[in-house]
């Protein structure tokens, strides 16, 4: 559990700000706290605190999920990329050493799904 969030599931058992470690008594955390302190909140004030936290955790996830996505879709359109060199490139040696056999050029075309120029650049 990383320190940040034992600060947190344990910070109500923190009695006062000079419990605190060094670190964490600056001004503006103890200014944070004061106005996260949810026993000073009305109900309708926590209702409203409550309902923020959620919508905020809900659009986190909804990023999070929404990043993965994207990198699951790059990753596939690369895969793709990546086989169509490969297959391409297997074209390519196999047109190669038939035209060295001296297979016809029409014969290699058909097998191997290049164009003319192709084959004759080879």
């Amino acid at each position: 559990m990383s320190h940040s969030i034992y600060f947190m599931k344990n910070l109500e058992h923190i009695k006062g700000i000079d419990q605190l470690p060094k670190i964490l008594t600056e001004d503006w955390i103890e200014q944070a706290m004061e106005k996260l302190d949810k026993s000073k909140m009305t109900p309708d004030e926590r209702m409203y605190y409550e309902m923020m936290m959620a919508r905020n955790g809900s659009i986190l996830g909804m990023i999070e999920d929404e990043k993965e996505k994207i990198a699951k879709e790059a990753e596939k359109r690369g895969e793709k990329r990546g086989e169509k060199r490969g297959e391409k490139k297997n074209a390519l040696a196999t047109a190669k050493k038939l035209k060295e056999l001296g297979v016809d050029i029409k014969i290699i075309i058909e097998s191997t799904g290049l164009s003319e120029q192709e084959i004759k650049e080879l």
